[in-house]
């Protein structure tokens, strides 16, 4: 107890004896906030603040990833904080030889899936992002597309096709040619008229994959209802819509 009103002197003073360092020094916060010293030498006095500890990092990106074989995998730390910055890369918890930077780049094989993390350390403090789960990608199927239809003039119709698991992009075409702003799963149609008689498929870009094209899916329209028109001439992907439609 010393100076006015016996206050309490500010500086923290800790016997350690015949010890030449400090392991570890942990200081928790009233806000909650720690900070982690190691191998602080002794017969010193050291400031720390607070701000200067704070320190949080993720990885970028979400928290899954699929990888294809042979494809550069990269992951990069946003790290907010008072630098400089150390970082170590891990792998199932485990450190990862040599990877001490900010960004971690491979190939990738099959034995690189699993998961994945970064130690960053600052002045005082010590963080630990979030795990990033990393796997193989699998080659994408296509599970279900649109069957062939005749439809009367002025309804609404709609094309649409299934994946095993989400493209990176669709493209609808008409007779081989794109549809300019038709890159989503469904393809509508307002009012069908004889304009859109013709053969559609859909291309869609799976990861790193060659892309996929859905089977030539034939639209037909008529201006009023002939039960005996033939269907089945439509589904033959070779003949000439416009001469086959009424």
């Amino acid at each position: 107890m010393v100076g006015t009103y016996s206050q309490h002197m500010l500086p923290t003073h800790f016997g350690l004896g015949s010890a030449t360092v400090i392991d570890e020094l942990e200081i928790t916060w009233p806000g909650g906030a720690s900070a982690l010293l190691t191998n602080v030498d002794v017969d010193q006095y050291t400031t720390i603040h607070e701000d200067l500890c704070f320190l949080e990092a993720e990885i970028q990106g979400s928290e899954a990833a699929n990888g294809c074989l042979g494809e550069t995998i990269t992951l990069q730390m946003q790290t907010v904080g008072l630098g400089p910055f150390t970082y170590q890369w891990r792998k199932e918890s485990l450190p990862i030889p040599g990877e001490d930077g900010e960004e971690l780049s491979f190939l990738m094989t099959a034995e690189d899936t699993g998961s994945y993390d970064c130690v960053v350390n600052n002045l005082c403090s010590t963080f630990t992002s979030p795990e990033i789960q990393l796997s193989l990608a699998e080659e994408l199927e296509i599970v279900t597309q649109s069957d062939h239809f005749l439809a009367i003039s002025g309804v609404m119709g709609s094309l649409s096709v299934t994946l095993s698991a989400p493209p990176e992009t669709y493209q609808w075409r008409k007779d081989g040619v794109p549809l300019q702003g038709e890159t989503e799963q469904t393809l509508s149609f307002d009012s069908l008229t004889s304009s859109h008689i013709g053969s559609y498929d859909c291309t869609m870009q799976a990861n790193c994959f060659n892309p996929l094209i859905t089977q030539p899916i034939a639209v037909c329209t008529m201006g009023y209802w002939q039960p005996s028109f033939s269907v089945s001439r439509v589904f033959n992907t070779k003949i000439d819509l416009r001469q086959d439609c009424p």
